[in-house]
């Protein structure tokens, strides 16, 4: 196949996943927003409505991380089996030297602007998103007229903070550059065993 061809396909799909997590999380935050704010104005508001947000707030941090992967996924194996084998602008190998310079003089910091190209916006959708949840569960507690309605939000609270837990180990994974660093030295050590045997990979 034409390395042209499968460079911009690949391309392709990178812009598509984080168009797909940008829609997703303009619906996760809407929905969420319109749920917190029906049960407010409901003349008999049952405290555990405002738990259901938390379903669309997990589904959002496992597309996170699964965007994240995706994307990097994608890139290093431009870099490694395409930009470096045929004539095609590298552009992928110089966003990757990039985000690697900025990450190292540029740490995340919240309170500062940050660059696109380390998907540290990625991590401040998942924070919005676990603060959100806590939101939802607090409302819910403190609405709840009833023991059983309490102890509920208590255990969907235990379970959403797990949740979190398992979701941002990954997505900090990804973030910090260690999964591109660490997916690159694989492919490349796998290229070169297979340029050995006479075979290649593309």
């Amino acid at each position: 196949m034409n390395p042209e061809i499968v460079y911009q396909t690949l391309r392709q799909e990178l812009l598509e996943a984080y168009t797909r997590q940008v829609n997703l999380v303009s619906f996760a935050f809407t929905a969420s927003v319109a749920l917190i704010g029906y049960s407010l104005v409901a003349s008999t508001p049952n405290p555990l409505v405002f738990l259901l947000p938390l379903l669309i707030l997990a589904l959002l941090l496992v597309q996170l991380n699964n965007t994240g992967y995706t994307i990097f996924t994608i890139s290093v194996y431009i870099r490694v089996f395409i930009e470096r084998r045929y004539n095609i602008p590298p552009w992928e190998t110089q966003i990757s030297t990039l985000r690697s310079v900025l990450r190292k003089t540029r740490p995340f910091d919240p309170l500062r602007p940050y660059s696109p190209v380390t998907l540290y916006d990625t991590v401040l959708y998942a924070v919005a998103a676990t603060v959100m949840g806590g939101i939802c569960i607090g409302l819910s507690y403190f609405n709840s007229g009833q023991l059983p309605e309490q102890l509920i939000t208590v255990a969907v609270a235990a379970v959403w903070v797990a949740i979190c837990v398992f979701a941002f180990r990954p997505l900090l994974y990804v973030n910090s550059g260690k999964y591109e660093e660490d997916l690159e030295k694989e492919w490349t050590a796998l290229k070169t065993h297979r340029s050995a045997e006479g075979r290649t990979i593309a």
